[in-house]
């Protein structure tokens, strides 16, 4: 077990051996910077824990043939991730050869975004999850017959549109009700945190963290420990992904992606090339171009809300995450480090205008407002949103 969990050993060890003298806490953080493994390394954790032959790396068993596939129904996850970079990276791998190894990246990178759309996990949300089944569908239609073409693009949208990242309180305690229920096998829950966890879901997860149900574990990945407010960070046993070093990384990218002769010395770069194409799926030429006059206006000290497109909340969320994509793509940029500091504000800022907009039914115009108004005060962002 852990045995594909490259350039982490010492975490790996840590692991494998809280499993095999069966004391793993029941939550636990997996924290540390995108693309350091933290999914793979969660998913092979719900695979150890469900595999009753110790979970060899070339297992045949049922349970671990549906964990491979992301089809174990003992595993949810919620939360949000880069799912388009990582489907266009697994398609290019399928393109350029394929071979069992591809295919199963592939169908891992799109279950991965589909798996989140369990009936359970929409609790409270039906109408949504109605609207959404057809995209959720065509995804699956194109992993069964691997048409790779269009794959990263359809996520794109099908993830925008559904805002993964806002965990809601409905689904958390379903989760709970649901972990209660006994069955043969060992439930993980995988909360995976891209920015920070919302706190209403955070002290609803709380409360099921403190008292978990028999063979039940939850797995929280995030960037840092400050993802998550404290009382429930004080919960966790935490295990740590840093930096892989970059001949870790080029393996990854060699062995996993299936592309020795890539340009890319760092999985982060990897993925960012692989996902350029689609990093403002959805979004026309001129909602792009109005996020990247605004965005070039706001760090000059000019932002202008009556920039923000009005005609309606969709187009006002829309331009957000266009903005979003602008500013993550200018943090990239070596040309503009001397910046880093103010882009981030802005980002953060527009983060979470995004969630008042989407999740508050806010007018995007006076949240554009609102929020010049703070930084031209010197205002610090919100730490937690999504």
């Amino acid at each position: 077990m852990f045995d594909g969990l490259i350039g982490h050993d010492v975490t790996a060890a840590r692991l494998r051996d809280a499993v095999r003298d069966g004391s793993l806490a029941p939550a636990v953080l997996f924290e540390g910077p995108p693309a350091a493994g933290k999914l793979t390394a969660a998913l092979e954790l719900g695979r150890a824990l469900n595999c009753a032959a110790g979970a060899p790396p070339d297992c045949r068993c049922a349970s671990c043939g549906n964990h491979r596939a992301l089809q174990d129904p003992h595993v949810l996850t919620v939360g949000g991730r880069d799912f388009a970079a990582e489907i266009a990276a697994a398609s290019a791998a399928l393109s350029r050869s394929p071979a069992p190894a591809s295919r199963e990246l592939f169908v891992r990178s799109v279950r991965a975004l589909t798996r989140r759309f369990d009936d359970l996990l929409w609790t409270g949300s039906e109408p949504r999850l109605r609207r959404l089944r057809s995209r959720v569908a065509d995804l699956e239609d194109r992993l069964e017959r691997s048409r790779t073409g269009g794959a990263a693009d359809a996520a794109a949208e099908l993830a925008r549109a559904a805002n993964l990242e806002a965990v809601s309180v409905n689904a958390v305690r379903a989760i709970e009700t649901w972990a209660r229920v006994a069955t043969p096998g060992v439930k993980v829950i995988i909360v995976e945190v891209r920015r920070w966890l919302p706190e209403p879901a955070s002290n609803a997860l709380l409360r099921t963290v403190e008292e978990p149900p028999r063979r039940t574990h939850f797995i929280f990945t995030a960037p840092s420990s400050q993802a998550l407010i404290p009382t429930l960070l004080s919960r966790l046993a935490r295990y740590r992904f840093g930096d892989r070093s970059r001949a870790d990384q080029r393996r990854v990218i060699a062995e996993v992606f299936g592309d020795p002769q890539a340009a890319a010395t760092t999985i982060a770069d990897y993925l960012a090339a692989a996902g350029a194409a689609v990093a403002s799926a959805g979004a026309s030429d001129d909602l792009r171009r109005a996020a990247a006059r605004f965005c070039d206006a706001a760090l000059a000290g000019g932002a202008d809300a009556a920039a923000v497109p009005t005609a309606d909340r969709d187009a006002g969320f829309a331009f957000l995450q266009a903005c979003s994509e602008r500013l993550r793509a200018l943090l990239r940029s070596p040309a503009r480090a001397a910046e880093v500091q103010r882009i981030e504000r802005w980002y953060r800022f527009l983060d979470d205008a995004a969630w008042r907009v989407k999740t508050m039914n806010m007018s995007p115009e006076a949240t554009i407002a609102d929020i010049a108004r703070r930084m031209a005060a010197g205002g610090d962002p919100p730490m937690r949103r999504w």
